[in-house]
């Protein structure tokens, strides 16, 4: 009889075991679920205006430098020289225009990075002026100095945001005489994240 009371025990202790460890049992199933993500960096820039200094006379000096600035706000001309008989003189500045570039499909409120970059002064032959003394004006907003291969950042607000830049054109020393020409240069702006 001990061993059948053993047994006995033995089995329904084995049967509490079992019950405790199988618990309620539930149904089961599984869904995999999709992650996703679209990518757009793509930012659109577009030239409105070029950059356009209007018609001018110039006299150049081997010393001194004339500078003829255009206001990223306004498209006004204004001179200057470091001394005579180095001079701009405004011949017509009907089409004079900071350059206006547009900017969209860039998220809103990203902080872009923008660069004026690659620039390229306004040749004709042999002879150039230099561009420097950038200014920008974003939506139009006050201007503010920048320099070319310099980045600088600005808050994206909403499409098209405008971006207006105006520069200097400066005469070169070692042009003894600037010829009737067309002169032609460029600059790149770089937008990106």
């Amino acid at each position: 009889m001990k061993t059948t009371f053993t047994n006995k025990l033995l089995l329904s202790v084995g049967v509490a075991a079992l019950a405790m460890s199988a618990g309620t049992a539930h149904a089961q199933t599984t869904e995999p679920v999709t992650a996703s993500v679209i990518v757009l960096n793509a930012i659109t820039v577009t030239e409105v205006d070029p950059l356009d200094f209007g018609t001018v006379a110039v006299i150049s000096h081997n010393v001194n430098t004339a500078t003829l600035t255009i206001n990223p706000l306004t498209d006004a001309l204004t001179t200057a020289t470091t001394g005579a008989p180095a001079t701009f003189a405004i011949v017509d500045n009907t089409n004079a225009s900071a350059a206006s570039l547009t900017i969209e499909d860039a998220a809103p409120s990203a902080n872009l990075n923008y660069t004026i970059n690659n620039v390229v002064n306004p040749i004709a032959g042999a002879q150039a002026f230099t561009l420097n003394g950038w200014q920008v004006s974003y939506n139009l907003g006050a201007a503010v100095a920048r320099t070319a291969g310099t980045p600088f950042q600005h808050v994206f607000i909403d499409t098209p945001d405008t971006i207006d830049i105006g520069a200097n054109l400066v005469t070169q020393t070692a042009v003894a005489l600037y010829a009737d020409a067309t002169y032609a240069g460029s600059f790149d702006l770089v937008v990106s994240y």
